[in-house]
């Protein structure tokens, strides 16, 4: 768009169920630019988010927008994220990446 977009990326904190029994961990995403083309045409708006289920943030979301017609490789790192205090239980974990273009 000449207007330029947004694009947000989400996840959700990590999920492990055994039977009745879910288990969560927290998930980390980190956004940076590979490069963008014209230059200087994307920014980065949130770079970093992390869940923090304890105090009810359950989702992470991070951010680039555009500032009119152009392109970007982007990449995002998606980390699972534990208290040094606990050890996880045992399991499979998994989380989805949600990528949502806005436009103006």
């Amino acid at each position: 768009s000449q207007s330029g977009i947004a694009v947000v990326w989400t996840a959700e904190a990590f999920q492990s169920q055994t039977g009745k029994y879910v288990s969560v961990a927290d998930t980390g995403l980190q956004l940076r630019i590979h490069g963008a083309v014209p230059a200087g045409t994307w920014n980065i708006i949130q770079g970093s988010d992390q869940t923090n289920i304890g105090k009810g943030h359950r989702a992470a979301f991070v951010s680039a927008a555009s500032a009119g017609f152009g392109e970007a490789t982007m990449g995002v790192t998606v980390t699972y994220n534990t208290s040094h205090t606990s050890i996880p239980t045992a399991g499979q974990y998994r989380t989805q990446l949600t990528g949502t273009i806005v436009a103006p």
